[in-house]
């Protein structure tokens, strides 16, 4: 009736009109006030904060609140009380406004944005990713890392593939690859995704895997599935197989633990056939790690039988427990024996691949240098040497000793018939390549002098190299050796060779000390292959014998014609 009369003031009176806001935002954020406001909101009425700056398109504002609420201090770490459901909801909306373009992610000439909104979105998914990651929700991840700018993709990716090999099953883990697989190639061309991505993810993951002494072989081992999931890079994988079997080789007991491990357990299932799997030459590989650690245990026995029998020798007991002992040494002799006269040509039959052409191109353009590092066969922390989960370290008063000692050997073995090389001694971290980790170890990297070609190069990094790992009171074993494919593949061949002879020779003493005279086809064999060793290579050149190993294998030879009265 007033508004109706004309005798009355206009609608509204300037009274109310003047407590009215002025635009819309004044009048939400007034109303915010029956909450609390948005400053002060109550952890229970977020939601009402969200829906203001929404609804005002106070953007910033918005994501600084959710960051906020997240990660209370600015630190992931105190992240953890957050509840899952406010990350994926974070997450979910950064989504949404890239996709509503309502936050555009490129700018007009389609280059990445990295303005403050769009890097507080990132951050936001980027925090839920992890999340994910740390509940072990991997097969999600793949859906969300899509959508994250190129590097802290890749970043993330590595997390994932190391988080998934130590807490999942191969099976699991092959899932994973598969879903990233087909999300990556989904997304090909956005955030700078390439295809193949998902490939050089796991090479990458491998590369620094195998570069790194945390978790020992066994993680390394572990760790190359990623790159055989893949049939269509199957060739590459080799390769780098073939490179690890060859670290493996040079680690000892542990190695060899490790070597059964990946050979068994992880290439099988990795590939998921296993006649595919099956390979003349990585077969030989897991047979020499199998007398890795036979001999090993064999030895254990054997040394604790035979100083019961020497230290009770009117004991029937402790000689019948000897006498035992005959029959399966036997039995592993003629297998050691047998494999040995095989020839060690699987150590390299994978290094050229199909195309040999190729490697030696590639040979071309590597450069003239290698690098061993090493550490010790045990430590404090590591007394045992079949603990195959870490490699062993040295304190840092005792790496300057190993150091000085290093320098000792490689100078005596330079100066004497190697070809001219330039080496350098000291700490891992100091002269490894940058990608490295590997605390704690020594390392060796020779360069050629001036003048120098290829093979002569090549010939005297592996005597030095051989020299080095056959030091006996050194007592190394080396947990990288990085060389091309000829210079690794030589001294893995000394090493091997030179191994198997010497179990051989104890082997065949401690026949002779049992007791065991009678000639059997594996103790002639054995016999002769012990006789045909003259310090120059046996089966072909396969050994590279240094003084110490001459003299302990006739020692060996005199001490077994002893005990059987020859």
């Amino acid at each position: 009736e007033i508004m109706k009369d004309p005798g009355q003031p206009a609608f509204p009176i300037p009274a109310v009109a003047e407590q009215m806001p002025a635009d819309l935002p004044s009048a939400v954020l007034k109303g915010a006030g029956g909450f609390g406001g948005i400053e002060s909101i109550d952890p229970t009425k977020r939601f009402r904060k969200v829906q203001i700056d929404l609804i005002l398109g106070n953007l910033d504002s918005l994501v600084d609140a959710l960051k906020r609420w997240i990660v209370p201090g600015g630190s992931t770490e105190e992240a953890q009380d957050c509840p899952p459901g406010l990350m994926r909801f974070s997450a979910h909306l950064a989504l949404l406004l890239w996709r509503m373009d309502l936050v555009k992610i490129l700018d007009e000439e389609g280059s990445l944005l990295m303005d403050r909104t769009n890097d507080g979105l990132q951050k936001l998914l980027w925090i839920y990713i992890i999340h994910l990651i740390d509940s072990a929700s991997y097969e999600l991840v793949p859906t969300y890392v899509v959508h994250l700018r190129k590097g802290l993709r890749r970043t993330t990716m590595q997390l994932l593939l190391e988080e998934a090999t130590y807490n999942e099953r191969i099976e699991v883990r092959k899932s994973v690859s598969s879903r990233c697989d087909v999300w990556l190639d989904n997304y090909i061309g956005v955030e700078g995704i390439n295809p193949g991505e998902m490939w050089a993810s796991a090479q990458t993951f491998c590369a620094k895997s195998m570069r790194s002494s945390f978790g020992g072989p066994l993680t390394r081992a572990d760790s190359i599935s990623w790159m055989f999931f893949d049939e269509k890079n199957r060739r590459d994988a080799t390769r780098a197989l073939q490179t690890l079997c060859h670290d493996l080789t040079l680690s000892g007991v542990r190695g060899a633990l490790a070597g059964l491990h990946l050979l068994r357990e992880v290439i099988p299932p990795s590939i998921g056939d296993v006649q595919e799997a099956s390979c003349p030459a990585f077969d030989a590989w897991e047979t020499y790690f199998e007398v890795v650690r036979e001999a090993a245990v064999w030895q254990a026995v054997f040394s604790s039988a035979a100083a019961r029998a020497e230290a009770h020798p009117d004991d029937p007991a402790c000689n019948e427990a000897l006498a035992e002992l005959s029959p399966d040494t036997l039995v592993l002799l003629e297998g050691i024996v047998n494999f040995y006269q095989e020839g060690l040509a699987w150590i390299e039959d994978q290094d050229a691949g199909a195309d040999g052409n190729e490697e030696t191109a590639q040979a071309v353009d590597r450069p003239l240098e290698a690098v061993l590092v090493l550490g010790p066969s045990a430590s404090a922390d590591a007394p045992s040497i079949d603990d195959a989960s870490l490699y062993p370290e040295y304190p840092d008063a005792a790496l300057l000793e190993v150091v000085a000692a290093l320098k000792h050997v490689c100078s005596s073995a330079v100066a004497s018939s190697l070809p001219p090389i330039e080496f350098t001694v000291g700490s891992a971290a100091e002269l490894a390549p940058p990608d490295c980790d590997l605390p704690g170890l020594a390392c060796v990297k020779v360069t050629a002098a001036a003048g120098v070609d290829r093979a002569s190069f090549e010939t005297a990094a592996v005597g030095l190299f051989c020299s080095i790992l056959k030091n006996e009171p050194l007592d190394l074993i080396a947990t990288n050796i990085i060389s091309s494919p000829a210079v690794s593949s030589a001294v893995c061949k000394a090493i091997v060779s030179a191994t198997l002879v010497m179990h051989i020779a104890r082997i065949r003493e401690a026949l002779a000390f049992i007791g065991e005279s009678g000639k059997t086809l594996a103790t002639t064999k054995a016999d002769a292959l012990i006789d045909a060793v003259k310090g120059e290579g046996v089966g072909g050149g396969d050994g590279v014998w240094t003084e110490d190993e001459m003299n302990m294998l006739s020692e060996l030879r005199e001490s077994t014609k002893s005990f059987l009265g020859a």
